[in-house]
């Protein structure tokens, strides 16, 4: 016996028929969410780093909100009011691309701006 046939043994017979039956891209779905969280919590990190470094504390605020955003949907979905997972995913991907395009506007572009200015507001 390997040690995957061993695990497979101790597990009740209803799961692993539905781990047998489940449809593949249910698998990706998982790693697809994972890859959405990463960037949503990425992006309100930076954007809280911000409110901290600057004392923008809108800024703060706002990181709060989204990551509301985000957990009512979770919610929804915990409640069956949202029954179908990939409506769930699909805004997953939305807020990510959102709140991560959000935060490159508000943050890191204005940073680069400032950067490539000398101290009359010219150009370098």
């Amino acid at each position: 016996n390997t040690g995957a046939s061993k695990i497979i043994e101790s597990m009740p017979p209803a799961l692993v028929n539905t781990l047998i039956n489940a449809a593949p891209l249910q698998f990706l779905m998982g790693g697809m969410e994972r890859f959405f969280s990463i960037i949503i919590q990425i992006s309100l990190s930076v954007l809280v780093l911000r409110a901290v470094a600057h004392k923008k504390w809108s800024f703060y605020f706002l990181a709060v909100g989204l990551h509301s955003i985000v957990g009512f949907v979770a919610v929804l979905y915990q409640k069956k009011i949202i029954d179908n997972v990939y409506y769930v995913e699909g805004f997953a991907c939305v807020l990510a691309i959102g709140i991560a395009l959000l935060v490159y506007a508000l943050v890191i572009k204005p940073s680069i701006l400032a950067k490539s200015m000398d101290k009359n507001n010219e150009p370098l």
